[in-house]
């Protein structure tokens, strides 16, 4: 005989929903529930991002990656969701206020990237970051297993912005560098020197004011549909 689960439904629903699981979210107005990693793989193909010349970029790295990070990130961060049309399995674009972000996970490549645009941009990375740190957190990196935060270089004479694969910092050696009294670091594709405080505080804020803001709004608001 096969087990009948219906008189538990609604704790299992819960359970998935919790911090450690993060496996579905709910859409109150439709009535149903979305389990990202059930999703297409692919992105849709009506969807494209529309560039903005001053978007923030932030990357993870990892050495091994493991598997629904970013559907995870989804499930937290879900009420941010900009619309069922820009939701996959991979990926997600994300709104707050005066700012979107979208936010690849490139699992072959072993890297998560995220580029935001609009007047708000740095708070939703800083929330956005702060959520994928934790989840990272959940794995235990060691030193046989690491994950890196990568910035890309914004170089004086722009010459990062235009290759296709930009100079990256890690972050850690950043934080590293400006606890030293270090000013600046030196680009390795164009030999300039870069501001370390510049970087840490155009793509982040460094206190704690947005990291765990996660908001409320409607799921999909029908203008964005």
């Amino acid at each position: 005989d096969v087990p009948s689960y219906s008189n538990v439904f609604e704790e299992l629903l819960a359970l998935m929903q919790l911090d450690g699981f993060e496996l579905c979210f709910e859409v109150p107005q439709e009535n149903q529930f979305i389990v990202p990693e059930l999703l297409p793989v692919d992105k849709p193909e009506d969807y494209s991002w529309q560039a903005d010349g001053e978007e923030l970029h932030l990357r993870y790295e990892y050495d091994f990656m493991p598997k629904g990070i970013v559907p995870r990130l989804v499930v937290r961060l879900h009420t941010y969701l900009a619309s069922e049309s820009q939701l996959w399995k991979r990926g997600a674009v994300f709104l707050r206020e005066e700012a979107t972000a979208e936010v690849v996970e490139h699992f072959r490549e072993k890297h998560i990237h995220i580029r935001v645009k609009g007047e708000n941009r740095k708070e939703l990375l800083t929330i956005i970051a702060h959520h994928l740190d934790e989840i990272n957190a959940t794995f235990h990196f060691s030193g046989r297993m690491t994950v890196n935060q990568l910035i890309p270089c914004p170089c004086p004479n722009r010459e990062c912005q235009k290759k296709r694969k930009p100079y990256f910092f890690h972050k850690e050696n950043l934080d590293r560098a400006k606890k030293k009294g270090i000013q600046q670091v030196q680009c390795q594709h164009s030999s300039e020197g870069v501001s370390v405080l510049r970087m840490l505080e155009e793509t982040f804020y460094q206190d704690d004011t947005y990291k765990s803001y996660t908001g409320k709004r409607d799921i999909f608001p029908r203008e964005h549909i």
